[in-house]
């Protein structure tokens, strides 16, 4: 943080990046927290689902080489759920 506030790198930290989205640094912590931003994030966290763009989580889906994004909730179309169930016999 000393980092940033004083807009100067460290051994440990460029402050670019985050300048460059935020120029005076003090102001992003003065700002108050953005409530709508936390509640996505926080559920996201909790389903254990990524939080982004449509791209972004495809392409997350795709280097972790699995589905991350939600599948169509409810039953399954009539053609879809028609599979052959093995017939009991009866004795």
């Amino acid at each position: 943080m000393r980092a940033h506030l004083a807009g100067r790198d460290d051994a440990l930290v460029e402050v670019r990046p985050l300048l460059d989205r935020a120029p005076r640094f003090s102001d992003l912590l003065d700002a108050g927290p953005n409530e709508a931003a936390f509640t996505a994030l926080r559920r996201s966290e909790l389903i254990g689902r990524p939080l982004g763009s449509p791209a972004f989580v495809e392409n997350v889906g795709r280097r972790l080489g699995r589905i991350v994004a939600p599948a169509k909730r409810g039953r399954k179309a009539e053609g879809a759920r028609r599979c052959r169930r093995p017939q009991l016999k009866n004795r």
